[in-house]
């Protein structure tokens, strides 16, 4: 039985997969392998945060993006499929990072509405908005039809003083 530099034996439980499926080259168990990565970030924090720093700067839209991904999948929601997420992010890149329902710009934090049962992305929503969606079509005539509206697909035919609890950055 082969063995790791670190001294433990090499099983399928403790092998790393690296995300290509590849399995080569490793000098370190599972374990082990963990505990090193932890100990360099431990070590590297202030350098971690200049990169990320950096990223962030480089591409805000990106960042926005993806830590939204990061959250949903964090929160054990089932994203929608990568086309219809890159269809969102190319949104988000054109600049249109606004609430779909109500205009409020959403770049801090987006929420990707998408139909659960199809996948399909409805759009961009603004945290407000994405979680009062089901109680305003319920309880509110101009939000049923604005909702609807929404819903329906037609973003453009809405009046932004359906929602006047929105302040305007």
């Amino acid at each position: 039985m082969t063995t790791f530099e670190c001294g433990h034996q090499k099983t399928e439980d403790n092998t790393y997969t690296y995300p290509t499926g590849n399995r080569k080259g490793q000098i370190l168990c599972r374990q082990c392998r963990g505990d090193a990565v932890r100990r360099y970030f431990e070590a590297n924090k202030e350098k971690r945060r200049e990169s990320s720093r950096k990223y962030r700067e480089k591409d805000p839209a990106r960042h926005a993006f993806n830590s939204t991904r990061h959250i949903a999948k964090k929160m054990g929601h089932v994203p929608p499929n990568e086309e219809e997420y890159k269809k969102a992010f190319a949104v988000i890149r054109r600049g249109e990072g606004v609430c779909a329902l109500c205009g409020y710009s959403v770049m801090k934090r987006l929420h990707v509405d998408h139909d659960h049962a199809t996948g399909r992305v409805r759009g961009i929503l603004c945290g407000r908005c994405n979680h009062r969606l089901i109680p305003w079509a319920e309880s509110l005539l101009g939000g049923v039809t604005a909702i609807q509206t929404y819903l329906d697909g037609d973003q453009r035919a809405m009046s932004e003083d359906l929602y006047p609890w929105h302040h305007k950055p």
